[in-house]
Parts: C-alpha cells; sequence; structure tokens
C-alpha cells in the first residue's frame, strides 16, 4: 500500500495508516484508540468555500457531506455504530478496555482538505481535522496553516458541522485550536513552506493525540514546529515502523502478500525497492533505524533474522565528515 508520494502523503491512504498505529502496543487489544474517519477510497471530507444557503448538503454526490445517522450504520461496522450511540466509559476509571466489554475509540478524527482558490495549485490545498474526544464530549478543530484565511476556513467547518453533522455529532460543542509555529517556521526555512504541508501536519498531529490517548485532559497538541512536522522524538519513525510491522504480519498470518513473507532473497528485494526510506532528513532516517532495531532486534533469538530489516529499509548512513 502505497502511503507517501512525493513530499506528501496520498490522501487516500491517510486514515488507514493511523488506524493502524492502533496496534503499536503488544496490549494493543486493551488499550484505548483512535478512530480516523474514512469513506471507501476517501480519508478527507472536502469542505466547500462559503456555500450558499441552496447549497444541498444532503445529495450524496455532495462531497462534504458526513453522512447520518442510518448511512453510517450501513457504511460502519456494527462494533462502530454501537461505540458511537453509547455512553463513553472514562479513561479515568477504565484505563484498559477488556474485550469484548470495553469501548476503546476515544477520538473520532475527521481530516478537511479546504476548497483551493480559485486559479490555485495542487499545493495550494490546505488540510484541517475536526477531533471529537468522547472523554470531553468536545469537537476542537485544528487548522495546522493557521494563517491565509484561517477566518474563512473556521466559517466552513462551522457551516459544515451546522449542516451535515451525522445524527451522533448533532449540536455538540465545536471549538477553534489556534496554531502558529509553521506560519513562524515558514519565515526561517530556504524553501518557501506550501498550503499543502498543512496535510503532513495534520498526520503529524493525529499521531500525537494518539500518543496522549490515556491523558484524561482536553487534548492540545503543543504549538512547535517540531510537534506540527512529526520531528518531536521518535513521531513519524514509529508511525514508519507500525506501517511495515503491520503489512508483514498481515501477510504472514493471512497470506495476502507473498512478498513479504520470511527473510527470503525476493522478501529482502522486494522490501528495499518498495519500503527503502530515502528522505534527505538524516534525524529522520537515524529515528526509524533505531526505532527498527528496537522492534526487529531487541531480541537476541531475532537479532540475525531482524538485522537485513534495518539494512534494507534504512541503510547505516555515513558518519558525518
Amino acid at each position: 500500500m502505497a502511503v507517501i508520494t512525493q513530499n506528501y502523503f496520498l490522501d487516500s491512504g491517510i486514515s488507514i495508516a493511523l488506524n493502524a498505529y492502533n496496534v503499536r502496543f503488544p496490549e494493543r487489544e486493551q488499550r484505548v484508540w483512535a478512530y480516523f474517519h474514512w469513506r471507501g477510497a476517501k480519508s478527507c471530507l472536502d469542505v466547500p468555500s462559503s456555500p450558499g444557503p441552496g447549497f444541498d448538503w444532503t445529495s450524496t454526490d455532495s462531497q462534504a457531506k458526513t453522512g447520518t445517522t442510518s448511512d453510517t450504520r450501513a457504511r460502519l461496522s456494527a462494533q462502530l455504530y454501537r461505540e458511537q450511540i453509547s455512553p463513553w466509559p472514562s479513561v479515568i476509571n477504565f484505563p484498559f478496555r477488556w474485550v469484548p466489554n470495553g469501548y476503546k475509540y476515544r477520538l473520532w478524527c475527521y481530516i478537511h482538505r479546504h476548497e483551493k482558490p480559485a486559479g490555485g495549485r495542487y499545493d495550494d490545498i490546505v488540510y484541517s481535522m475536526s477531533v471529537w474526544d468522547r472523554e470531553n464530549n468536545q469537537i476542537s478543530w485544528h487548522d495546522p496553516w493557521g494563517h491565509q484565511n484561517h477566518a474563512a476556513r473556521w466559517a466552513d467547518i462551522q457551516t459544515l458541522w451546522a449542516n451535515a453533522a451525522p445524527g451522533y455529532l448533532q449540536n455538540r460543542p465545536l471549538v477553534a485550536v489556534p496554531y502558529t509555529s509553521l506560519r513562524n517556521l515558514q519565515t526561517t526555512t530556504h524553501r518557501r513552506m506550501k498550503p499543502k504541508f498543512s496535510q503532513v501536519a495534520c498526520v503529524a498531529l493525529g499521531v500525537w493525540l494518539m500518543n496522549h490517548l490515556d491523558d484524561p485532559a482536553p487534548l492540545r497538541p503543543p504549538d512547535r514546529g517540531e510537534v506540527l512536522t512529526g520531528m518531536l522524538g521518535t513521531q513519524f519513525a514509529n508511525l514508519a515502523v507500525v506501517l511495515f510491522q503491520t503489512l508483514r504480519e498481515s501477510s504472514e498470518q493471512q497470506a495476502v502478500d507473498i512478498s513479504l513473507h520470511g527473510s527470503g532473497h525476493t522478501t529482502r528485494q522486494f522490501v528495499r525497492q518498495a519500503y527503502r526510506v530515502n528522505n534527505d532528513n538524516a534525524r529522520m532516517r537515524r529515528q526509524v533505524r533505531q526505532a527498527l532495531r528496537i522492534k526487529f532486534t531487541h531480541n537476541p533469538n531475532l537479532r540475525s533474522r531482524g538485522q537485513w530489516i534495518l539494512d534494507a529499509m534504512v541503510p547505516p548512513l555515513r558518519p558525518q565528515p
């Protein structure tokens, strides 16, 4: 599954990748999770710009339509629908969810793709994210771009939720979470940061939120450049490792991709070609390699079998002169 193209994520793969991040813990079935909305191949909800009074919010052709109770019931599994309409057991009293009794999805996240300005380019599209936190029964709207028509995007989001919210989200408090760090970072970068980078920032915010699911307080990511770029600690490095591990375990258990089985020559060649990290960011590559080392070679019995994964995905970096 392709997730990244050039410097951005594929829109169709964002929700799948972030939902997979839920399984990063060995005791994953007992942990609190986040759910990132997706409908078929769509991970992002298109937000119309200044829709007029006659805008058809109920039409199935409307890309901004988030779904009603009836079609949500048909599209989501019975477990997800049951969680949406059921009372939430607080993480204070129930930090672990014992399957099959405990509801696990604390956050319901919706990544938005705002309509680009007239004559705008592909990388002029701005992304934002709405997060329903069941712990606090509040919808927070995160606009990492934070400038250039922020007020207009906030108005469009308010209009979206007022007209197209599914039944379980109607009449819930909606608050805007401001960010300025990308604007400040843009003034110091060699190359101008494009509005499209807000898509990467939404993924980074999603990872940060998932890393703090056990905190019962309202979750507010710090307005810092390293958070919104995914470079805080090992945010994106851990996501990359979880995605590879998920694909590998899935193929070994379900035989859906023979090329990821075992550690034979064909598998090694495929991993080297399909998953090699060629990012120019040396820090990111070092983090991925370290995370891979912990995951696949920490156990001495697996060290010889897992070392090739490190070298195939992230060849050893040459020391700095």
